[in-house]
């Protein structure tokens, strides 16, 4: 398999999870995500917590922005620029604010308060962690070929 296709394997495979966390991630804020509120809700309640600016509500607030780099890194691997460091390096952050919030509702609240929109927004962040990190296929080697030696002449 020469390198092209192989690389539009990849690609094919990125897109394909990118595009099943985008379909994951927009039904999370359809879903009750915590105490019966859905997804969008909670939302709302984030990007109000950033437009009053109060130092308590700064870890709600972050979640605007994680939800902002869920968006531009998915666009970044629907156009095919798996590569970049810094923004695995974003999403891998986000992902963890995300997953965060499963501690914060250990520490604040029970367990039962986060439904089951919250996992599906945490999966959508797992599954494009993945699409990030293609799988590579381990091929063999293509084989060599004989080596020639040269025919020894006549004295």
């Amino acid at each position: 398999m020469n390198g092209r296709l192989h690389v539009m394997i990849i690609s094919r495979r990125s897109k394909y999870l990118a595009i099943s966390s985008a379909a994951v991630f927009a039904v999370s804020f359809l879903l009750p995500s915590f105490q019966g509120i859905s997804g969008f809700e909670c939302f709302n309640v984030c990007v109000g917590a950033l437009i009053k600016l109060r130092p308590e509500d700064s870890y709600f607030s972050g979640f605007v922005f994680t939800n902002l780099i869920f968006v531009a890194c998915l666009m970044l691997i629907l156009a095919g620029r798996l590569r970049l460091i810094w923004a695995r390096c974003l999403l891998a952050l986000a992902s963890l604010h995300v997953l965060s919030w499963f501690g914060w509702g250990l520490y604040n609240a029970s367990l039962g308060d986060l439904g089951i929109g919250y996992y599906f927004w945490l999966s959508a962040y797992v599954i494009l962690n993945l699409a990030f990190y293609p799988h590579r296929q381990n091929h063999p080697p293509d084989p060599m070929p004989a080596p020639v030696t040269p025919s020894a002449g006549q004295p």
